[in-house]
């Protein structure tokens, strides 16, 4: 992973991609160098700063909506797992989602305590 300086939040990672092809001579094995670029900026901070932007707060949450809905964003714990956005429900917060979870229902906010 390469940070760079401190004013463009961004982060490149490296990594590779690869494509097996059938041509008449055989099987071809293309392998290439790829960087993903990523900002460093979370949802949360970026949600923050366009919520601050807009006086209108309908407004404000339609711009937030539009901006991550159907995005692909990366979780920055664990392996790095991508998600995809299906949209953001501003009802809702850590204390009153609740999914199931090793067949009872909990909330966010105990999943994460625990």
């Amino acid at each position: 992973m390469i940070t760079f300086d401190r004013g463009v939040n961004l982060q490149a990672w490296p990594g590779f991609k690869a494509s097996v092809q059938s041509t008449e001579m055989g099987l071809t094995l293309a392998a290439d160098n790829i960087f993903k670029f990523m900002t460093t900026t979370s949802c949360l901070d970026k949600i923050r700063q366009m919520m601050g932007e807009s006086s209108d707060p309908a407004v404000a949450r339609n711009k937030v909506k539009a901006e991550f809905s159907g995005k692909s964003i990366v979780a920055n714990w664990g392996n790095k797992r991508t998600y995809i956005v299906s949209g953001v429900d501003f009802d809702q917060n850590p204390s009153t989602h609740k999914f199931v979870w090793n067949e009872k229902e909990v909330t966010l906010a105990e999943y994460f305590e625990s």
